[in-house]
C-alpha cells in the first residue's frame, strides 16, 4: 500500500475517534483548518454554517440512503420515473468479481458511498485491470462518513457499479448541472463544464436562467451557459426529490438528447465553499430554514 493511502487512513481513524469522543469539538476543529475562520453551531445564518449544523443534527438515515448511488434509484423511479435513470452495467459487493470481458469498451466504475469514487474508461483494452481492483478494493474500505464529518454517509452500503460512458465527457462538452433546492427561496443551478480537462469552468442561474451574481475564489465564473432544453424538468424533477428537505443539490446531465439524473447531495463541498465575499455565503445561508432550533 502505498503513502497516500496510509496517511489516508490514518486520518479517517484519527477522524473517527475525535468524533466520537466530541462530535461537536471535532467539527469545530476540521472547519477552523479548512476555512481559517470559527464556526458558530449556536446560531449559525451563513450557508457553511448551516450545512455544518445540518451535519451535526441531521444526519439521518434517509439523507444516507439517497447519498448512497445505488440506493437513490429507488427513490428516484417512485418521485419522478426512472426514464432519468441510467442503467446500470453491473453491481459488486468484491471488486474481483468484476467481468471486465463483459462491460463496453467505454464505462465508468463508481463507489456508491462517497465522493470522487470514480473510474472512467475510455479504452478497455489499455486499463490495468489489477490496479483498478486495487483501488476500489481502497474505496470500499473507507467509510467516508470520516472524511469531513458527513455523518449521512455512514447508512450508506459500500458497492461498485458500472454505469454507460456519457458522450462529452472526454471532450468537455459534458455540462452539469447541480439544482440548489431550498426551502425559503428559489432553486440556483451552479452549471460546471471542463471538469476532465483541469479548466474546470463554473457559472450560477436563476430558475429563469438569468445570470446570479455568486462567486466562489476556487471557482470564478468563465463562462455563458446556453440555456438547457430540459430545464423545467430539471427544476420540477429536483423539487419533487427535495421536498422532505431543508436542503439538497440535486444533479442533472443533458446528454443525446435525454435528461438523466446524476445524486443527491446534502452537504456540497462539504459545507466548506470559499466565497469571493462573505455576502454570498450569508445570501444562501438565508434560504435555509434548519429543522430544529438549538
Amino acid at each position: 500500500m502505498d503513502y497516500q493511502r496510509i496517511k489516508k487512513q490514518a486520518r479517517y481513524q484519527a477522524n473517527k475517534i475525535l468524533w466520537n469522543v466530541k462530535p461537536e469539538m471535532a467539527l469545530k476543529i476540521w472547519f477552523r483548518r479548512a476555512m481559517h475562520q470559527d464556526l458558530n453551531l449556536e446560531d449559525p445564518q451563513s450557508f457553511n454554517e448551516k450545512i455544518q449544523w445540518m451535519k451535526l443534527n441531521d444526519s439521518t438515515p434517509l439523507k444516507g440512503q439517497l447519498s448512497d448511488k445505488l440506493l437513490v434509484r429507488d427513490y428516484v423511479e417512485e418521485r419522478v420515473g426512472d426514464q432519468v435513470l441510467l442503467p446500470v452495467l453491473g453491481i459488486w459487493d468484491n471488486p474481483e468479481d468484476i467481468d471486465f470481458d463483459a462491460l463496453p469498451e467505454k464505462f465508468a466504475l463508481k463507489a456508491s458511498h462517497g465522493s470522487g469514487f470514480n473510474i472512467i474508461v475510455t479504452d478497455k483494452s489499455r486499463i490495468n485491470r489489477k490496479e483498478i481492483i486495487e483501488k476500489l478494493k481502497f474505496w470500499l474500505s473507507l467509510d467516508f462518513s470520516y472524511e469531513a464529518f458527513e455523518m449521512h454517509y455512514q447508512y450508506n452500503h459500500p458497492r461498485v457499479f458500472a454505469e454507460p460512458y456519457l458522450d462529452g465527457f472526454e471532450s468537455g462538452d459534458l455540462i452539469d448541472y447541480k439544482v440548489f433546492h431550498f426551502n425559503n427561496g428559489p432553486d440556483i443551478i451552479e452549471v460546471m463544464r471542463d471538469r476532465s480537462s483541469g479548466r474546470l469552468k463554473v457559472a450560477y442561474y436563476d430558475e429563469n436562467w438569468e445570470p446570479v451574481d455568486l462567486h466562489r475564489n476556487d471557482q470564478p465564473r468563465t463562462f455563458d451557459c446556453p440555456r438547457p432544453h430540459f430545464l423545467q424538468e430539471m427544476l420540477d424533477y429536483s423539487a419533487k426529490l427535495a421536498e422532505e428537505f431543508s436542503f439538497v443539490r440535486v444533479d442533472w446531465y443533458e446528454t443525446n438528447n435525454k435528461l438523466y439524473f446524476g445524486e443527491m447531495t446534502f452537504t456540497p463541498a462539504a459545507g466548506i465553499f470559499k466565497f469571493e465575499d462573505e455576502k454570498y455565503d450569508r445570501w444562501l445561508g438565508s434560504r435555509i430554514i434548519l429543522p430544529v432550533e438549538y
